[in-house]
């Protein structure tokens, strides 16, 4: 559904000047957004990952774009607060081959 409407909106967008509120919302923007970094328990980049939720905990299941679904095993803080983003979760995978 929300690819359709993504879909949708970019055509709209493209195709012709549209005013804000033509186009489907697809975000909450009063709602705030963090920033963490997934990772695999050998310490490899999987990519980042964007909640509303300040705070994710081991045992949590996310998903990515791609379709992919892990479960986090671990959060840890990073090692310099650069404000990049949250923390690292540390996550197995969860995507049935």
């Amino acid at each position: 559904m929300v690819k359709s409407r993504l879909l949708v909106a970019s055509r709209l967008c493209l195709c012709q000047s549209v005013r804000a509120s033509q186009v489907p919302s697809l975000v909450d923007v009063s709602m705030p957004l963090y920033r963490y970094r997934l990772i695999d328990a050998e310490g490899n980049d999987l990519g980042p990952f964007v909640s509303s939720d300040s705070e994710v905990q081991a045992g949590r299941t996310v998903a990515n774009g791609a379709g992919e679904v892990w479960r986090v095993t671990a959060v840890v803080a990073p090692e310099h607060d650069e404000g990049a983003f949250r923390a690292y979760l540390v996550v197995v995978s969860e995507t049935l081959a």
